[in-house]
């Protein structure tokens, strides 16, 4: 069953937005996205604190897969932003791994139809941990986006870490890839060690996802930082966030 309701994430963040705050429906196509991005997930978050020159990637939808029906369900709760902060939105794509769930063109193309549906903009980040069988429909996905989204657009695909190191991440067709080095399991350590050893490979190494929560990391300079918080963000946490953050 696909239930679309995509007026309604958009009049969440609409509602709640500072005045002038800049929704990727104004936006040009993705050029100009501030240093740092917050992002603001399902929750009610008042970012005013940040000014204008912190960024924030909104949760707009999560989409799930199941047994081949799209499931919708859309942002409710308000977010406000500083007068003219930049507002990425951000689809969150799930799939049910049970038998049946499939992927391929068809599922691409519906999922494309509804992350257009529920962004109304050139531009999105579309959050997707896919494993490794299902980087192919990640593919697919983001080649359908380009095609829907009107042009200029810009497309940002968070990516597991091991797809990067794989060279998998390469090969998918967004603007910006996203390796979320965060909530990485029993491998962390390792995998932290190795970032900060020898980086991440491009395209990997444009932007990082870490956490507030976890120990300090080093990313690539000019890499555009997005931050991850498991709690309302504040002046405070987004200062201890950026205090671990070495470039």
């Amino acid at each position: 069953m696909r239930t679309l309701a995509p007026l309604l994430a958009l009049a969440a963040l609409a509602a709640g937005a500072g005045a002038g705050a800049r929704l990727a429906t104004d936006h040009d196509g993705g050029s100009g996205w501030p240093a740092t991005m917050l992002w603001a997930w399902q929750r009610p978050e008042d970012l005013r604190f940040a000014g204008g020159e912190v960024g924030t990637a909104a949760l707009v939808g999560t989409i799930r897969i199941r047994a081949g029906a799209l499931h919708i369900s859309p942002r409710l709760n308000p977010l406000r932003t500083a007068p003219h902060s930049q507002v990425l939105p951000v689809v969150r794509v799930e799939l049910d791994r049970g038998p049946g769930s499939g992927s391929g063109a068809q599922n691409a193309e519906a999922l494309a139809s509804a992350i257009v549906d529920l962004v109304r903009g050139p531009a999105v980040q579309v959050d997707f941990d896919a494993a490794l069988s299902e980087r192919p429909l990640a593919r697919e996905l983001l080649a359908a986006l380009r095609r829907r989204l009107p042009a200029p657009s810009f497309v940002s695909a968070t990516v597991l870490v091991s797809s990067c190191f794989d060279g998998s991440a390469a090969l998918l067709p967004a603007d910006e890839l996203v390796p979320m080095v965060f909530r990485l399991g029993p491998e962390g350590p390792a995998v932290r060690r190795r970032v900060a050893r020898h980086g991440l490979p491009p395209p990997c190494d444009r932007a990082m996802g870490v956490a507030s929560d976890e120990p300090a990391i080093v990313i690539a300079p000019g890499a555009r930082l997005y931050l991850f918080a498991p709690r309302a963000w504040d002046a405070p946490l987004l200062q201890s966030a950026r205090r671990k953050v070495r470039r």
